[in-house]
């Protein structure tokens, strides 16, 4: 398979591979791959149509996550060993995350259940959102 050129609502994605690929490369599976990023261990790029791109750095990076990992590290330890660099949005700045959400609500004076009565959303999954330990898709927060 080839490594993949796309676009998304930001722009230009570099170019690279999906996740399949990715995983045979590195002799795992996708669903582990899935794993790491709902813990916030990876941060594929993601095309237009929401399939998840692994750049040369991304899949170094799976690499040196799966080498800890076989150290017996876990997430929260690798993600204070090896912080992840910020995406940026289309313009070059800082994309919207977690502790931005966090300061928005308690400007506000909004306790997480209060937001959570609000959105609809568990109180746990916004704290994991706002600690950066998980993304939000566009659709659960429209």
């Amino acid at each position: 398979m080839t490594p993949a050129t796309t676009t998304s609502a930001q722009g230009p994605v570099p170019t690279g591979r999906r996740i399949g690929e990715v995983a045979r490369m590195v002799g795992m599976s996708a669903s582990s791959l899935r794993l790491w990023e709902r813990q916030g261990l990876l941060r594929p790029h993601r095309s237009r149509n929401g399939y998840r791109i692994y750049t040369d750095d991304d899949v170094e990076r799976v690499r040196r996550v799966r080498h800890m990992r076989s150290q017996r590290v876990n997430a929260p330890g690798i993600r204070r060993l090896m912080p992840e660099p910020p995406r940026l949005d289309g313009a070059g700045r800082p994309a919207p995350d977690g502790p931005r959400l966090r300061s928005l609500r308690l400007a506000k004076g909004m306790s997480l259940r209060e937001a959570s009565r609000r959105t609809g959303l568990s109180a746990s999954f916004l704290s994991a959102v706002e600690r950066g330990v998980t993304g939000a898709s566009v659709a659960t927060m429209a």
